[in-house]
């Protein structure tokens, strides 16, 4: 086995389990391309239609990589959405209202956006209070500062700014090669660092993991940090692709997050799971969602075929944790 390979699977259970999910999901993507090929023939399979597949998925999957390290964790987050809409928000303002600039923007929304993980994390990992609870409560308070800062939102931004979002790198736009490198940046972190490591151990059983020497709060209240850390970006290429950077755009995400996250095979009740197998769970979603399109099926079907896959998904991941 090479050193790269080494660097990007980790230990064999883990490994065993990766190329497990990894060739069950490239199957299953494989499939559903034939059978689009055949329903709608030439204006599915063409690269345009990819490439806007993956630009469409390419910000959402930064939130499934934030979300899928969660879940390793034994926790969630509803608040990311809220976070990464109040990104934009705050950016925004601050670019057209404040002399900081781009980056100066950049790097306060980013320092707002610690303190909400910060946040979250310490109510759950130090205090106790029910991620689910802890983050729902949070959402709706990020939420609401940021409608109370911008109303609906802002527009039109200098084309400094929109660079982010919409330049292009061998033919294609900026936002796609983020999302590649922070996957792999985050897959390899997941693999080989102890601190990301922990986040299995603590996910797994945190009992054990505190009796073991790993400070299972701690990993808790990083792992929250992370997650916002990606949601920053997230509201920050938004802003600048879309021109725009509205109250409403991190709405639902969440839920996308955790079904791509549980497709790709993290367990929705901690210890397992992988930041390429999320990635591809949310590359399925994506196509579905492509696939729907293209049939006419109304926005709301949509969302109930998200659900339906969700529901199924987690089902799975019980009956399969509980025969092992």
């Amino acid at each position: 086995m090479s050193t790269l390979e080494t660097a990007f699977t980790g230990s064999r259970p883990v490994r065993k389990l990766l190329q497990n999910r990894i060739i069950a999901l490239v199957v299953l993507l494989v499939l559903y391309n034939i059978v689009f090929v055949i329903l709608k023939g030439g204006s599915f399979f063409n690269l345009d239609n990819y490439v806007s597949i993956l630009l469409n998925m390419s910000i959402q999957t930064l939130i499934v990589i934030g979300m899928a390290m969660l879940l390793i964790s034994g926790n969630l987050d509803l608040s990311l959405g809220a976070n990464m809409a109040f990104a934009g928000i705050l950016c925004g303002f601050l670019i057209k209202f404040s002399p900081l600039g781009i980056l100066g923007a950049f790097l306060v929304t980013m320092v707002v956006s610690i303190c909400m993980g910060a946040f979250n994390g310490y109510l759950v990992a130090f205090i106790g209070v029910n991620p689910v609870i802890a983050t729902l409560a949070t959402g709706f308070v990020y939420q609401g500062i940021a409608v109370w800062i911008a109303g609906p939102g802002y527009t039109d931004f200098p084309q400094a700014f929109q660079v982010y979002g919409q330049a292009k790198l061998l033919g294609i736009q900026l936002p796609v090669w983020y999302m590649i490198a922070l996957m792999l940046v985050a897959q390899y972190l997941m693999a080989n660092v102890r601190m990301f490591r922990n986040f299995y151990f603590v996910g797994g059983n945190k009992r054990a993991a505190s009796m073991s020497g790993i400070n299972s709060a701690r990993s808790i209240f990083m792992v929250f940090i992370f997650a916002a850390v990606l949601a920053n970006v997230a509201g920050f290429v938004t802003a600048s692709r879309f021109n725009a950077s509205l109250t409403g755009i991190g709405t639902g995400v969440e839920l996308k997050a955790i079904t791509a996250a549980v497709i790709g095979g993290v367990s929705f009740t901690g210890g397992i799971g992988t930041i390429i197998g999320a990635f591809l769970g949310a590359l399925l979603l994506s196509f579905v969602d492509n696939g729907l399109i293209q049939l006419g099926v109304a926005p709301s079907w949509q969302n109930v075929v998200v659900g339906v896959i969700l529901i199924f998904s987690i089902v799975v991941d019980v009956i399969a944790k509980r025969r092992k």
